[in-house]
C-alpha cells in the first residue's frame, strides 16, 4: 500500500523572502528589516498594504511566488512583537 505524505500548508512567505535577500541581496536586508519593524510615534511607519505591495513586486521580479497579502505582513507583524 502507498501512502501519500501530508502537506501542511504554511504561512512562510515573508520569512522565505528574508531569507532570499539575506542570501541574495545581503545589502538590501537593513531597508526590509525598516520597512517591516520601524514604528514612529506608537503606529507603523510604513503601512500594511504597502509593504505588502514591495514584497509582491520583490517576489514576482525574482520568481518567488505570486506575492504577498496585506493580512500577511498584519499577522507577521503582530507575530514579532
Amino acid at each position: 500500500m502507498t501512502v501519500i505524505p501530508t502537506l501542511t500548508p504554511t504561512n512562510a512567505k515573508i520569512p522565505q523572502i528574508l531569507e532570499h535577500v539575506t542570501d541574495c541581496w545581503p545589502d538590501d536586508l537593513p531597508t526590509l528589516n525598516e520597512y517591516l519593524y520601524a514604528r514612529q510615534y506608537g503606529d507603523w511607519k510604513f503601512a500594511h498594504q504597502d509593504v505588502a505591495d514591495a514584497l509582491t513586486d520583490y517576489c514576482r521580479a525574482n520568481n518567488l511566488g505570486s506575492g504577498v497579502s496585506e493580512a500577511s505582513v498584519r499577522r507577521w507583524r503582530k507575530a514579532q512583537r
